[in-house]
């Protein structure tokens, strides 16, 4: 891979950081793909195939030197599944941290996964779990899969039972919750 896209941040209240510059093309999301998880086919009724699936989708739309930000639950799984996994997907991924994702920063870094925090783009604040807290913004998440969705047209949820098991653009985003139209 080239050089790391240049993503910059500067903190704010407790639960969300602000966007402040990114270079380097489109920028896609997904949320929630829990490679490797026993259970979550079960859980949340995912077909079969659904891990390949979410790989085929990721790679189809994901070249090796775009961005993609996972909003959490990227994996429930041990080293050598994660590493197995991780070198199978295309893109520099950076993560906010989910639930389930429980290794240090510096194991994600050592394997191209770059943990960064809450942050917001224009009107979209991008978060694992719902936040409740910016009324003036739309939220962005993941974590409740396809289970309910939080039906106030302030929170989206792309968990990938929300997107067809693939990434979704910021684009794409930005026209479903109708900002810069």
């Amino acid at each position: 891979m080239g050089s790391i896209p240049m993503v910059y941040f500067v903190c704010s209240r407790r639960n969300a950081a602000f966007f402040v510059s990114f270079s380097g093309g489109k920028m896609y999301f997904i949320s929630d793909p829990h490679f490797f998880h026993k259970k979550i086919r079960e859980y949340n009724n995912r077909p079969v195939d659904w891990q390949e699936r979410i790989i085929a989708n990721w790679n189809k739309v994901i070249s090796p030197n775009e961005t993609i930000v996972c909003l959490g639950d990227f994996s429930v799984c041990n080293y050598q599944q994660f590493f197995e996994v991780r070198n199978k997907l295309n893109g520099y991924i950076f993560l906010i941290r989910g639930n389930h994702d429980r290794y240090s920063r510096r194991f994600y870094y050592r394997n191209g996964i770059y943990v960064i925090p809450n942050f917001s783009i224009d009107d979209i604040i991008f978060s694992h779990r719902p936040i409740f807290e910016f009324k003036e913004k739309i939220n962005v998440h993941g974590h409740i899969h396809d289970k309910y969705s939080v039906n106030d047209g302030k929170h989206l949820c792309i968990s990938v039972e929300m997107t067809g098991y693939k990434p979704i653009t910021l684009e794409k985003i930005k026209s479903i919750c109708k900002i810069g139209e």
